[in-house]
């Protein structure tokens, strides 16, 4: 749900220059911070991503997309075949912390960029990390890049550290 008050001039005007910052990406991770907008004296505040996106379930036709963010909202996955343009989407209008949206009748062995969001904001940039593949048909053959990570917390510096660490490793 979207925080909705009275909009203080001040606290307007330190978010507005913010505006631009609104999606930072460090690596491979996100910073988000709230966006304003002002509305007939109301402030709308987008809600936060705390968690995510990631990415769960992948098959030839389908694929899960997660995220959690401070306030309870509706989820909504834009995504397409090309990054600047995000032509096809699925939305939940169920109000949640933890989104969680299944995209399915996807081509297999084809790449999709997708960004995030509610259906008044988008909480994600699309970047060129930000695509899924899906997984080839069954019996066909395709080479594979894995490497396999747990799941180790939620950003913390040490767990920086060991993704730099194997990343260069990787690279």
């Amino acid at each position: 749900m979207l925080n909705r008050s009275p909009c203080l001039k001040a606290h307007y005007f330190i978010e507005k220059r913010c505006l631009n910052l609104r999606n930072m990406e460090v690596g491979r991770f996100f910073i988000s911070i709230y966006t304003i907008f002002s509305l007939t004296g109301i402030c709308l505040a987008a809600p936060v991503i705390t968690r995510g996106p990631y990415l769960q379930k992948a098959s030839p036709t389908s694929i899960t997309v997660r995220w959690t963010t401070s306030e309870e909202s509706d989820s909504v996955v834009r995504f397409g075949s090309r990054k600047d343009r995000l032509v096809k989407s699925v939305s939940l209008a169920t109000l949640s912390k933890e989104h969680v949206v299944q995209i399915g009748n996807l081509r297999p062995a084809t790449r999709y960029y997708y960004s995030v969001g509610t259906s008044q904001f988008a909480l994600s940039t699309v970047s060129l990390d930000s695509y899924f593949k899906t997984h080839p048909r069954a019996g066909s053959e395709a080479s594979a890049r894995i490497w396999v990570l747990g799941d180790s917390g939620r950003g913390n510096n040490g767990q920086l550290d060991v993704y730099g660490g194997l990343f260069k490793l990787c690279s």
